[in-house]
């Protein structure tokens, strides 16, 4: 079987990770709170180019078939929830199960490889607790965080296209993930644009509907939201890098977040700077913002080096 999150890993960016120890304590105490975030380390945009390395993605895998077979359903509908922005612990939640659990067996596996580098002398003790606690961490990340796929914003999109083509959107995942478009997998599986383009749209209508009476929308946000999903639509159907694409736009938008907390500004302010031909440099400068830190230093000329892409050009940014 192919891998389907080969590059649905590369989205995940600037999310948090949280100790086991805090989601251990959150557990007895009661109902899951939002802790303060700490930023997960970035991916770069040359990272984003080169792929991630097979044994993170491997690793992304077993926790998502785990965490599956642990709770009892198929690994397609597990994915299907965690891209409509749940978390793997509001899933176990819902099916009666103790978050807890899965990371107990998720660490297991992880503590069985320690301890066997710990026995060959391929590690040290302190190696090994390093090993382990960002072992916690990280399953504890996966487990915890909501859309941790980073999809939730153009689900509407992939339910459509899953839907027109009868395929799961873990299997409509997989097709894209080795350089399918939308607008290819429909014309493999002999299904009219015009119906993923109907099914997409039908299930952005619904989505709206629901914020408009929860009241987290109004009708002019509405109206602005259908405006912009028929303007980015046809892009979002013939990407063959889809995946990548809103990687490197969430990457962006943490950079472009990151650039305007040190200037004092708000960041879609930033963005229409820099759109409007603005130079990064300048601005920095003008501010008074000095970047010593040599990764955000490189992270920056990362993010002018996409930004002057001439795929991406001036104005062409599209937040997803």
């Amino acid at each position: 079987m192919k891998n389907p999150l080969n590059l649905l890993l590369s989205l995940l960016l600037g999310l948090t990770l949280l100790p086991a120890t805090a989601l251990q304590a959150q557990e007895t105490s009661g109902p899951t709170s939002t802790a303060p975030p700490t930023l997960a380390p970035q991916i770069t945009a040359s990272e984003l180019n080169d792929g991630e390395d097979e044994d993170e993605i491997e690793w992304m895998l077993d926790g998502l078939f785990l965490t599956a077979d642990t709770i009892g359903m198929e690994e397609a509908d597990l994915f299907s929830a965690l891209a409509h922005g749940l978390s793997m612990a509001d899933v176990a939640r819902a099916h009666g199960l103790n978050p807890i659990e899965i990371l107990d067996i998720a660490l297991s596996f992880e503590e069985s490889d320690i301890l066997a580098e710990l026995l060959e002398e391929e590690i040290n003790l302190e190696d090994a607790e390093d090993w382990r606690d960002e072992a916690a961490e990280s399953s504890a990340w996966l487990i915890y965080s909501e859309d941790p796929f980073g999809l939730e914003d153009i689900v509407w999109v992939l339910d459509g296209a899953a839907d027109a083509c009868d395929l799961s959107m873990m299997e409509l995942a997989e097709w894209m993930s080795d350089g399918s478009s939308i607008e290819d997998i429909a014309k493999e599986m002999e299904v009219k644009l015009d119906d993923v383009t109907a099914y997409s749209m039908e299930y952005l209508e619904e989505s709206i509907e629901v914020l408009l009476l929860l009241e987290e929308i109004d009708q002019e946000e509405a109206d602005e939201w259908l405006e912009w999903s028929e303007e980015i639509l046809e892009e979002l159907l013939t990407d063959e890098n889809l995946f990548e694409t809103l990687a490197e736009e969430t990457w962006a938008d943490e950079i472009v977040e990151t650039l305007a907390e040190l200037m004092a500004l708000d960041s879609e302010e930033l963005w229409d700077m820099l759109a409007e031909g603005e130079d990064l440099q300048d601005l920095l400068d003008s501010h008074k913002v000095k970047i010593e830190d040599e990764d955000l230093a490189e992270e920056i000329k990362n993010f002018l080096s996409w930004w002057n892409d001439d795929i991406h050009g001036w104005n062409t940014h599209e937040d997803f």
